[in-house]
């Protein structure tokens, strides 16, 4: 009872199956298409978690930005006079101080 055919890449590893006359008419159910529009309520949690992940967007960006910032002003040579603080907008910022002297 050994088979002459050899597995190859092709059918290795490969099942064939029929389709049935019965999964033609399996319908999936619309959980969350159209019908989603149909209720204010819907739209508004919709709108509310867009609104949710633009902020979480956009955080992850200062976050990532600031670190980029912070990673190439410790790694490069800065003049004596420069240091990084933070804006009122939560950014990084390289600035040059001055030095008054009083007599």
């Amino acid at each position: 009872m050994h088979s002459t055919e050899q597995p190859t890449a092709s059918n290795r590893g490969t099942k064939r199956i029929r389709p049935t006359s019965r999964a033609h008419s399996t319908e999936i159910p619309d959980t969350l298409g159209s019908s989603i529009w149909h209720s204010e309520r819907n739209v508004a949690l919709a709108i509310q978690m867009l609104s949710e992940c633009e902020t979480t967007i956009l955080r992850e960006e200062r976050e990532m930005r600031n670190h980029i910032i912070q990673a190439t002003f410790n790694a490069t040579p800065q003049p004596a006079n420069t240091v990084l603080v933070t804006n009122e907008a939560g950014d990084y910022e390289v600035i040059e101080t001055k030095t008054i002297i009083e007599i």
